[in-house]
């Protein structure tokens, strides 16, 4: 990694931690794919394609998925339906909701090319909210993470 990325990872931790005033211990790439009912439930919407493209990010106390409002460097590359309209923003907070699950869906032996998945499940008014992030890495070692941040 260069030094004029470094120190654009290093600023974003510090303006992430101090904007949800906990500390960042873990930045994940990934894609969150779930249903338009269960992405409005979360308050998030599609910027492009099947899912959203951001960072499962992991704090002491808390565990956020981001979206960033510019597209990440490495889907700038990719146009969705071109169009260049600005993506907004957005933030997910996964701490207190009722009874929120965390499960790695483990790959079928054929499937050794595909992406690692987490899937999650919550109830919010009494309905089920669910989706999946995909991972390029090791999705029980993320699933660890969650789980101690969460106590789950």
């Amino acid at each position: 990694m260069d030094k004029k990325n470094f120190e654009a990872q290093k600023q974003f931790i510090q303006d992430f931690s101090a904007r949800v005033n906990d500390k960042v211990e873990c930045i994940e790439m990934c894609e969150l794919r779930a249903s338009a009912d269960s992405l409005s439930k979360m308050q998030l919407s599609l910027n492009g394609g099947d899912g959203i493209w951001g960072m499962l990010v992991i704090c002491e106390k808390s565990v956020y998925f981001y979206a960033p409002r510019r597209p990440l460097a490495l889907m700038s590359m990719i146009q969705f339906g071109g169009d260049n309209a600005e993506i907004e923003e957005q933030l997910f907070c996964f701490n207190d909701l009722q009874d929120l699950k965390f499960i790695v869906s483990p790959k079928k032996w054929f499937q050794i090319f595909s992406q690692e998945k987490i899937k999650f499940s919550f109830l919010q008014d009494g309905r089920n909210v669910c989706g999946e992030f995909f991972f390029s890495k090791n999705a029980v070692e993320i699933l660890v993470k969650i789980r101690t941040v969460l106590n789950l």
